[in-house]
């Protein structure tokens, strides 16, 4: 593998990416790219220029001295030769342009549903000749679902699936219906038993008689001001329909309370006027959310704007909290609060 895992223990993110693309810049062969959310990568090359003379010194010369300094033990231990022959093919690619610096890249797999569906187009927009391969869900515990022939059939050979639905019903996998909204339950080989991984799915359509699903958000992820219980879920689908009108979609856009009685929207990307009463009513569908607007106790949501580097902004207060950088992935509702001292907004 080019990236080996024991830089998953350099915790300064920005060391961790200069890293990460020197290791990458070294295969000339790379086929392949797999990463979790596709910002992730975004900005992985969105810092290459930045980096593009120092880690072409290193891999002319070989080590890591300029890239990372003699600081990091994990870097250094890999003793990384000098290859002046890549260095040369490098000095002749466009760092912008990733296409120059992989020719034989053809795949990219990362994930493409929630909130990372809308951010998939701004990558390929960089990688036109490469394929994009959403991973559909596929969790630490399990694999639920496979990509096949365009959609996320169930992986109905690698476990036993149960679904919860809206009601608290349980259901085998033959008792899903299209358009239905369900909890997954796996029973695996590998011990755990009716194991609830707090992942909501929509049945988006069958491959032959076998569901196709597409990941909503976290069920354990809720905030709860004034009893309206709002989850992820169903604030991505109220975010989805609050943008459905827009010519395009905010490269970040997370939903959090700012104080005892009212939520903040960040969002980096298209704003409007009308945005914050589109977003109320969207989530007004939640009926206590609705009751606490009109008893007052909950206010119109505001709208703040934030200039450039959400994700970056976002996944430095998530590491802040102990999350490894590249498994964290945006989220449509956070229940942390103070989140404007974090962004560069407007």
């Amino acid at each position: 593998m080019a990236v080996p895992p024991c830089l998953r223990s350099i915790g300064d993110i920005e060391l961790h990416r200069r890293a990460s693309l020197l290791l990458l810049l070294r295969q000339s062969d790379l086929r392949l790219l797999s990463v979790w959310h596709p910002s992730f990568l975004t900005l992985l090359l969105d810092t290459l220029p930045t980096y593009w003379d120092d880690v072409l010194t290193d891999i002319r010369y070989g080590g890591s001295t300029n890239t990372c300094g003699s600081a990091h033990k994990e870097l250094l231990s890999l003793r990384l030769p000098a290859d002046p022959i890549r260095a040369a093919e490098l000095s002749r690619a466009d760092p912008r342009r990733p296409e120059t610096l992989w020719p034989n890249l053809r795949l990219v797999s990362c994930w493409g549903d929630a909130q990372a569906a809308h951010l998939l187009p701004n990558l390929a927009l960089r990688m036109p000749s490469v394929v994009f391969q959403p991973k559909g869900l596929l969790a630490t515990e399990a694999a639920v679902t496979i990509p096949f022939g365009g959609a996320h059939p169930i992986a109905v050979n690698s476990h036993f699936y149960e679904f919860i639905d809206e009601n608290g019903v349980v259901h085998p996998i033959e008792g899903l219906r299209e358009s239905g909204v369900y909890e997954v339950i796996v029973t695996t080989g590998g011990g755990l038993w009716r194991y609830r991984l707090g992942d909501q799915v929509r049945v988006t359509g069958f491959v032959g008689r076998t569901p196709s699903l597409s990941f909503l958000g976290r069920t354990g992820l809720v905030s709860d001001l004034v009893g309206e219980k709002l989850t992820e879920a169903f604030v991505a689908e109220a975010l989805r329909e609050t943008w459905k009108e827009y010519p395009s979609t905010p490269s970040f856009a997370m939903l959090a309370p700012d104080s005892s009685s009212r939520y903040s929207l960040f969002v980096e990307g298209h704003c409007s006027d009308d945005l914050a009463p589109r977003l109320d009513a969207a989530l007004c569908r939640n009926p206590a959310y609705s009751y606490g607007r009109k008893l007052g106790q909950l206010e119109l949501p505001r709208v703040i704007k934030i200039r450039t580097g959400a994700y970056s902004s976002y996944i430095a207060r998530e590491v802040r909290f102990g999350r490894v950088a590249g498994e964290i992935k945006p989220v449509a509702l956070s229940p942390r609060k103070n989140w404007a001292s974090e962004f560069s907004v407007h």
